[in-house]
């Protein structure tokens, strides 16, 4: 049985460009966490997961390229209606 995803939304308070959002896409693209989306208007970066604790690897694989990240709690209301 395939485990259900989660998506776990992340504000990147330092992501301020495109070659910022170019270093995110390279440092996810070859990982287990290769689908995503980043908004750089809105600072975000929200990526398929399997585990909520998945955000402590995601958070620490973009601290590598220099980003600091911090996870976007969502509103019950949001989880729910994906909003």
């Amino acid at each position: 049985m395939e485990k259900k995803k989660i998506k776990i939304q992340l504000h990147v308070e330092n992501m301020n460009c495109e070659g910022c959002s170019n270093k995110i896409i390279a440092q996810l693209e070859d990982s287990p966490y290769s689908h995503f989306n980043i908004d750089l208007a809105r600072k975000t970066v929200t990526v398929d997961a399997f585990e909520a604790d998945d955000v402590k690897n995601i958070i620490a694989m973009l601290d590598e390229v220099g980003f600091l990240a911090k996870e976007v709690k969502q509103s019950v209301f949001g989880k729910l209606f994906g909003k």
